[in-house]
Order: structure tokens, then sequence, then C-alpha cells
């Protein structure tokens, strides 16, 4: 094609513009090329039975949002036929495709993207690409995340709250 380029974007958090951008990129480099055929491999029911449940984000590569993605980033996998379906708190459910019996890819990869083993701790961790989940159950999360979410709530309606006040004050003279 004898065509280039490079795309270059200044933070972290541009993930999906990254990956549409490339998706972009690689659509029209290939849109003459049938894509191969990822590996699949037939895994027994009861390992990936074993994989559910719900993974909590832990040990953010900016601390600074540490607390909002620890609110947000929870994902809760199920199994379901030959492979398992994320599902996290924001955003669409994605299908992985198992490579072995603990290396998973997703759909539109071809090489294995995510892996499930322990830690030093014995937890099962969910391990992607810059992040990991631990395995726990997701009332403990919902304990915490509930009462912190109302919480934000109340604080927000304050400020409309003391301008209706000020109004009806106003308008009281």
């Amino acid at each position: 094609r004898d065509v280039g380029w490079v795309i270059l974007v200044n933070a972290s958090y541009g993930g999906t513009a990254v990956d549409r951008l490339s998706a972009l990129a690689l659509s029209y480099l290939k849109r003459d090329v049938a894509p191969p055929a990822g590996p699949e491999l037939a895994v027994d029911p009861a390992v990936l039975t074993g994989h559910e449940g719900y993974y909590q984000p832990e040990g953010f590569r900016a601390e600074v949002f540490g607390a909002m993605e620890w609110l947000t980033g929870g994902t809760t996998v199920r199994a379901e036929g030959n492979g398992l379906w994320t599902q996290p708190i924001l955003g669409p459910p994605q299908r992985l495709v198992p490579t072995s019996d603990n290396l998973f890819r997703e759909s539109s990869d071809v090489t294995p993207s995510l892996v499930f083993t322990t830690d030093d701790e014995g937890r099962t961790v969910m391990l992607e690409d810059g992040r990991y989940g631990v395995r726990m159950p997701r009332w403990r999360v919902e304990a915490i995340r509930v009462p912190i979410l109302l919480a934000v709530i109340l604080l927000a309606s304050v400020p409309p709250a003391i301008l209706l006040w000020l109004v009806r004050m106003r308008a009281a003279r």
C-alpha cells in the first residue's frame, strides 16, 4: 500500500479513541485481506465455570483516579457455550474466546489478551493489559459503592436546593 501512519494520544484515558482509530486504520490497510481465524480451544465447561464471578479492579495505573476506577471498574464474568462473557459496570458485554484453560482473547483479537490466575495470597485474579481485577463477592463492593454514590447525589443536590431557596425567599418579599 506504500502508506503508513502513527497515532499518538497524550493521555491514558483516550483508550476508546485509540481503539477506534486503530480499528479504522486496520480496516483501511486490510480492506482486501481476509482476517486469519483466531485460535479457539474447546475448554471443559467446569473450567469455564471456575472463572465465573465478580472481579474488582486493584492496583491502579493512575492513583489519582484510583477511587473513581474502583467505583466504576468492576466486571462480572459468566460462562456461556465455549467461552466467557464479561459485563463491566459501564460498557457493553464482550465475548472472550478461550485459547487455553486460563488464556482468553477478545473476539476481534488474534492473540490472548486476558489471563486468569492466582496471586501470592491465593486469590483468583483476572489480568488484562495494564490492570487486574480480584474475584470477590459483589455485595462487598456494592455495600461500599451504593452509600458513596448516594452521598455524592445528596451533595450534588445542595447547590440546586440553595438556589431554589433563594428564589423562593426573593419571591416572598
